[in-house]
């Protein structure tokens, strides 16, 4: 009897621990995904500046070149 019950703690243990690494794998994943994601953003907002930069500065110029 007590080597049935050894064996069923054991095999949940090993269980918990599968379902522990599991859940670490997943967080990790979703953290991975989620600093991918930050940093797409980041680079969408900086070439969305630097398109309104660049849109500004050619009016300037324009302005520039219409007021001579």
């Amino acid at each position: 009897m007590e080597v049935l019950e050894e064996e069923e703690l054991r095999e949940m243990k090993e269980q918990q621990d599968h379902y522990k690494r599991m859940v670490a794998a997943e967080v990790t994943d979703i953290s991975r995904m989620e600093n991918n994601e930050a940093k797409k953003l980041a680079d969408f907002e900086k070439m969305k500046a630097n398109a309104l930069e660049k849109k500004k500065q050619k009016n300037l110029a324009h302005k520039k070149v219409v007021a001579r």
